[in-house]
This record gives structure tokens, sequence and C-alpha cells, in this order.
């Protein structure tokens, strides 16, 4: 198996709690040629010296700290950087399963595919429940279209993607949002690459911790009615 470099990005902000859970499960990865990306948003905790002690340990690490901007700008900031042929995100407060990388990786060499999404599993405390994104079809516009209407996840963080989509769509985070930034990202990756070829691994390896206190648990009506509208705007234009 021809292992390309693959590029891990982390947007990290007030994660101190969590950060050490989530770096250490990435480099337990069992798919070896890997760079992990670590965006230090302005974190004013001590995430920022948590990323510099883990990178002065391992020269698989690249930390930037940067003044706070919002979580769409740090995510930008690691499409920049990339040196990977495929990345995927990882928030700071979830963690992935030792053999995510390789196996999203070998299903994207098996069928040749741009994009590799998987199940996951939702943690809270009260247990790991197991979420199924199955949509019973591996065609473009049926993935767009059940992001599009919530029926799987439009995070970036189950998606291993061909960093060449990027480069030819020329397409990147939207600032001015402060959530579901991913989401529109995703789709509008594949409405400008109708070609790109998608597949579905029927498995969980990513820990998505429901945490009560995010933004997307404390968004209002009129926020979530601004997000949501940004987003049509954005895709009708």
């Amino acid at each position: 198996m021809n292992n390309s470099l693959i590029s891990i990005i982390v947007p990290i902000y007030k994660a101190q709690q969590t950060i050490h859970r989530c770096i250490d499960s990435l480099l337990a990865q069992t798919y070896p040629n890997f760079e992990l990306i670590l965006i230090d948003d302005g974190s004013p905790d001590q995430c920022g010296l948590i990323c510099d002690e883990y990178a002065a340990k391992d020269e698989r690490i690249v930390v930037v700290h940067q003044q706070n901007r919002g979580v769409a700008t740090a995510r930008q900031r690691g499409i920049d950087l990339l040196r990977g042929a495929y990345f995927i995100y990882c928030d700071p407060d979830d963690w992935a399963e030792p053999e995510m990388l390789e196996q999203l990786w070998k299903k994207a060499q098996e069928v040749e595919a741009d994009l590799v999404w998987c199940d996951f599993y939702s943690d809270d405390e009260k247990g790991t429940h197991y979420v199924s994104q199955d949509i019973g079809s591996e065609m473009n516009d049926d993935f767009v279209d059940a992001l599009a209407n919530a029926r799987i996840m439009g995070a970036l963080w189950n998606k291993l993607i061909n960093r060449r989509l990027c480069i030819n769509a020329g397409v990147k985070f939207d600032d001015k949002l402060f959530c579901c930034e991913d989401l529109l990202f995703v789709v509008t990756l594949f409405m400008r690459n109708p070609q790109a070829k998608i597949a579905y691994h029927q498995r969980a390896y990513y820990h998505y911790w429901q945490n009560s206190n995010s933004i997307l648990h404390s968004l209002n009506a009129e926020k979530s009615i601004y997000i949501y509208q940004t987003i049509v705007t954005r895709l009708e234009e």
C-alpha cells in the first residue's frame, strides 16, 4: 500500500481539559505517515503550551499560534499549511480510534475515492452511542442532499478528503460563520466538484463528545436563523 502523507488538522480553543486525550489518540494511529497540525487560536488557557510540549517530542506535529479569530479561520489556516495528499479534521474535545486513518485510507485506495466518510460514536455523560451515517448511496448528488438536509453530519471529522478537491474548487472557510462552517465547506466542495468520487465505510472510528457548553448547543433562535441564512446565501452565490 502506498502510504501517502495524511494531514490531521485540529483547531484549538479553550480545550486544556480534553486536549491530551485528543492528541494522544491521534499519535496512537496505526497509520504512521501523517502530520498533525495543531492550530492554537489564541486560546487563553494552557493549550498553546501543551501543544508546544507535544511538538518537542514528536516531529510529526506542527504547531501554529495565532490571535483568536474564530474556528473558521483556524480551520482555513490548517488547509493553507497542509502537505498531505488527503486531510481530515479532529476537534480538541473529541478523540479517534487507533485504526481510523488506516481504514479510511484503505477504503479510499480500494475504490479510488476523493472522499471517504464513516459512522461515528456520540459520547456524553450517559455513555457511548453508535451513529450510522449510511444514506444507501454513494452518488455525489445524494451525498450533498443528505448533508444539506441533515440526514448525515456536516462535520469534517469523519471525512477523509483528497486535497486536490480544494485546489480544483478554490473553496475556503467562511470566516463570517462561528458555527456550521464545516457544513458549508463540504457542501460547497462537492457542488464545485460534481465528478468527485465518494465512498462510505460502515464502521465508526471517531468519538464526538457532546459538550453542553459548546457553541452549537448554546445557539438561540436568532443566531440559528443567521447561520442558516448565511449558508443558503453562500450556496446560492
